[in-house]
């Protein structure tokens, strides 16, 4: 029963989730998708998410099923969501009207059902990634482990991002020790960088549910490097430009999964926007500071503006962001031994 709790919503991560994905909407088309300012779907757009610091994927993916199963309910009852709506959320797809399922109640359930099928094609994922690095008696064990694991059974009566995090992770693992198989024939050797491409995208999709998931991308990074190791060298081209691939896939789900990380040029956004001058001179300093920045929430240097000028994209122009930055720039160059660069305003 996805309703187990009788509807009390005990986790806050959940109501906030769910709550969020009720306010947000699908855009007209894919330009609006990927214009930051102005897409309906962008939960920093809303003021209940501009604290929202998790992935987006499960939180579009929460909204997509909810618009689909919404399509089965009275008066449109299109044949194959109120099917499904039907087998898996039973009474409350059978008596449902438009609208339910994108808000609050039913979307909650929604997303638990994306957390619990989440959780248990990552203990399917588990199982064939022990059997493929130690046969299946590992693989079985690895499998009861994950099944059996409090925090995963926890997470999987939820709708937070962390089962759909996790799944991508254990995907993108498996794919990375695909490409440790022996090759023997070309084609053999073109399924090894096809694994790894195949594992920095699934490694994009896992960072797009939680950016805490960066590590996997470690894993792709040592399998290439065990290939070459293998080889004796002779698989070092092939290992580097698997690497090249895995990262540039990495990039592009990350693009699409998480489009609102990155700033476009709408006019909402402009108004979004504010310059703050930097003391510290071009150079290797300055990028690390401004590296450290864009991990704070709610603002995001995204563009040089002139010299000595940075663009920050800011949730609120009205808090006093350019202070802000100054004072961490004051601290920064403490901690190297400098002097202070004040900034401000520009």
């Amino acid at each position: 029963d996805l309703n187990w709790d009788q509807g009390r919503n005990l986790h806050p991560d959940e109501r906030y989730i769910a709550v969020l994905a009720g306010m947000i909407t699908p855009p007209r088309d894919l330009g609006a998708y990927f214009d930051s300012g102005a897409s309906p779907l962008n939960p920093f757009n809303t003021d209940w998410g501009r604290a929202y610091v998790y992935g987006t994927l499960p939180l579009f993916a929460g909204r997509y099923l909810g618009e689909l199963f919404d399509r089965g309910c009275a008066p449109a009852q299109e044949i194959v969501p109120r099917a499904l709506g039907a087998l898996i959320f039973g009474e409350y797809a059978r008596e449902c009207r438009q609208g339910e399922f994108t808000g609050y109640g039913l979307l909650t359930l929604v997303g638990r059902f994306m957390s619990a099928l989440a959780d248990t094609l990552t203990v399917l994922v588990v199982y064939v990634l022990g059997r493929r690095l130690f046969g299946w008696r590992v693989g079985l064990l690895a499998a009861a482990l994950s099944t059996f694991t409090a925090l995963h059974v926890q997470q999987a009566h939820y709708f937070t991002v962390d089962a759909t995090a996790n799944l991508f992770v254990v995907l993108s693992a498996y794919f990375a020790a695909r490409a440790l198989d022996a090759p023997h024939t070309v084609r053999q050797r073109l399924a090894r960088v096809s694994s790894l491409a195949v594992a920095g995208l699934m490694a994009g999709l896992a960072l797009a549910s939680k950016i805490s998931a960066w590590p996997v991308a470690l894993i792709i990074v040592l399998c290439a490097g065990i290939m070459a190791w293998r080889s004796r060298g002779r698989a070092l081209p092939t290992a580097a430009v698997s690497v090249v691939i895995a990262g540039a896939l990495a990039f592009a789900a990350f693009r699409v999964a998480q489009p609102y990380a990155f700033v476009g040029n709408s006019a909402a956004e402009a108004a979004l926007t504010q310059q703050t001058c930097l003391g510290l001179p071009p150079g290797a300093r300055r990028d690390l500071f401004l590296t450290i920045m864009s991990t704070v929430p709610g603002t995001l240097p995204a563009g040089a503006g002139g010299p000595g000028i940075v663009m920050v994209h800011c949730l609120d122009t009205g808090e006093p962001v350019a202070a802000d930055f100054a004072a961490e720039e004051a601290r920064f160059a403490r901690a190297l031994g400098q002097a202070d660069h004040p900034g401000g305003a520009a």
